[in-house]
């Protein structure tokens, strides 16, 4: 009985002995296995076209609000947007938060615009004068640009302060500043393009896109008031183009120059027109006899 009590001890050690190795080995293969690196998935990139920057409805595209980047092309769309030639002549058809993927759906031309009222923001008005290449500054001004608006004003006796003596009668005086430039018209000149039948070889426009024949800017209501009268007061409203991102407002170089902007644009801080408590007329009685 000893020795049967004795050789199931010694076979319960062994195999709790191999059960232990069994063990181990088993534990030994799954953290290798566990530490062993997942293969890398070599991301193929693609370019498309992102917003710089929130783009509002109506706001023209350019190289300051969009730009190209590299992006895994599995979260790329088909309707994506992949260069910035897409863009030209187009305008933001919805509201654009930074860093969205241009789609084909959210740029548009102006007339695809359910009413053009749509582009304009909010306490804005959009005002149009007539331009050329002198007064557009060469017809490099495009949509979206900023620029000053000057005018050449003639300088009344009622102007001029004793002891001023002005050089000439006109005087050329910059009214509104930051003026955001919110259509160019483009367009062909009548003359013949070379190869044309009716070509004048003489002519040095033959061909040439007259691009500027009318400006439209995004201003306020008191400020749009301010560029028609100027219009009409002056020879000529001129545009001189900004840098993008200048903010600088130059004051007037002289009283005399102040004074004619100042009699032009009066106080454009008061924009909004309040017509005050509305006095509505009671009707007189009748006096009704019997």
């Amino acid at each position: 009985m000893n020795k049967a009590f004795n050789f199931l001890i010694v076979a319960a050690l062994l195999l709790g002995v191999a059960s232990i190795v069994l063990i181990k080995f088993y534990v030994d293969a799954r953290v290798e296995k566990a530490g062993q690196a997942a293969p890398t998935k070599e991301w193929v990139m693609e370019e498309v076209v992102v917003a710089k920057e929130p783009i509002t409805i109506g706001s023209t595209f350019t190289q300051f609000n969009v730009e190209i980047r590299s992006v895994p092309e599995d979260f790329v769309p088909a309707s994506a947007v992949k260069s910035l030639d897409e863009l030209n002549g187009k305008i933001a058809m919805h509201q654009i938060p930074k860093d969205d993927i241009i789609f084909n759906a959210k740029a548009g031309t102006p007339s695809a615009l359910p009413k053009a009222s749509a582009v304009i923001p909010a306490g804005k008005r959009l005002v149009t004068i007539g331009v050329d290449d002198q007064s557009a500054a060469g017809y490099t001004v495009k949509n979206g640009d900023f620029v000053d608006l000057v005018g050449i004003f003639e300088i009344t006796p009622d102007l001029m302060e004793q002891e001023e003596k002005p050089i000439g009668d006109a005087l050329s005086v910059t009214f509104l500043q930051k003026v955001e430039v919110f259509d160019i018209i483009h367009g062909q000149t009548s003359a013949p393009a070379p190869g044309e039948e009716g070509e004048d070889a003489d002519n040095p426009d033959a061909g040439r896109l007259a691009q500027g024949t009318t400006a439209t800017f995004v201003v306020s209501p008191k400020e749009a008031e301010v560029i028609l009268g100027a219009q009409r007061a002056s020879d000529s409203v001129y545009m001189l183009l900004r840098r993008y991102d200048d903010e600088t407002i130059i004051e007037q170089p002289s009283s005399l120059h102040a004074r004619i902007a100042e009699r032009l644009t009066g106080d454009l801080d008061q924009d909004t027109f309040d017509p005050g408590p509305v006095e509505v007329p009671v009707a007189p009685k009748k006096k009704i006899i019997f």
